[in-house]
């Protein structure tokens, strides 16, 4: 018998935010047969992930007062 306990580690080390290396996740999801989801932090914006990727077409904090149609 395998234990996996390790590998849950690893995702449960992921699910709660901490950092985990790429490599290391990757083969945890391979052994484990499933995909590791982060869930967002709480009293995030919704377009949390457009701003970190450096997507402001959907800045409602611009001053400029052009509306994008």
């Amino acid at each position: 018998m395998v234990d996996l306990s390790p590998w849950r580690r690893v995702k449960a080390r992921y699910e709660a935010g901490e950092s985990v290396p790429l490599h290391v996740r990757e083969m945890a999801e391979e052994v484990l047969g499933e995909k590791f989801i982060r869930p967002p932090r709480r009293g995030m914006r919704p377009d949390f992930r457009d701003r970190e990727a450096g997507d402001r077409s959907f800045d409602d904090d611009a001053d400029d007062g052009m509306v994008a149609l």
